[in-house]
C-alpha cells in the first residue's frame, strides 16, 4: 500500500508546470523609479539592467522584453506573463519616453505542417541519383583534374 501511495505522488509531482522565464520581466516598481525627463541611461541600466536589444538604426531607444511560459509535461508551452517595454533617450542621455507595450499585438507564427515551399526547380529520384554524371566539374565528372594534374 505504501508504495502504491509513493508511485501516485511521484507521477503527480511530474505533472507540476515547468516554469520558464525568458528576458526581462520589467516590474511596475521598478518602472515607477524611473521619470522622464531626469533619469539618464545609468539610472535605467542600474534599475532595470542590461537591455534585451537596442534598436538597429537607434541607439537611443532600448527594448526590454520579456515572458515567462509554462509547460505541463508534454503539452504545448503556455505564455504566462509578457512584458514589453520601449525606453527613448534624447541626444543628452537622458530619457525621453518610457512605453509600455504590453498591449501591442504580437505576432502568430504558424509553421507550414505538410510541405515547406523552397525555391528552385523539382528533381525527380532518376534525376537526383545520375543528375550530376558527366558534368565537368563535378566530382566524376569530364575534364576534373585533381590536385597536381
Amino acid at each position: 500500500m505504501k508504495k502504491l501511495v509513493l508511485v501516485i505522488v511521484l507521477l503527480l509531482s511530474a505533472c507540476a508546470p515547468a516554469m520558464t522565464n525568458r528576458g526581462h520581466l520589467v516590474d511596475a516598481d521598478k518602472l515607477a523609479q524611473l521619470s522622464v525627463g531626469t533619469s539618464t541611461r545609468d539610472d535605467v541600466a542600474n534599475v532595470l539592467g542590461t537591455p534585451t536589444y537596442v534598436a538597429d538604426f537607434d541607439e537611443n531607444t532600448w527594448y526590454y522584453v520579456g515572458q515567462t511560459t509554462e509547460q505541463t509535461a508534454f503539452f504545448r508551452p503556455d505564455v504566462a506573463a509578457h512584458t514589453s517595454v520601449r525606453i527613448r533617450f534624447g541626444d543628452d542621455g537622458k530619457v525621453t519616453a518610457i512605453d509600455n507595450l504590453n498591449s501591442a499585438p504580437r505576432a502568430s507564427l504558424d509553421p507550414e505542417t505538410e510541405r515547406t515551399p523552397t525555391l528552385g526547380r523539382e528533381n525527380s529520384l532518376f534525376q537526383e541519383l545520375f543528375g550530376g554524371i558527366g558534368r565537368p566539374g563535378l566530382p566524376g565528372g569530364r575534364n576534373n583534374r585533381g590536385p597536381g594534374q
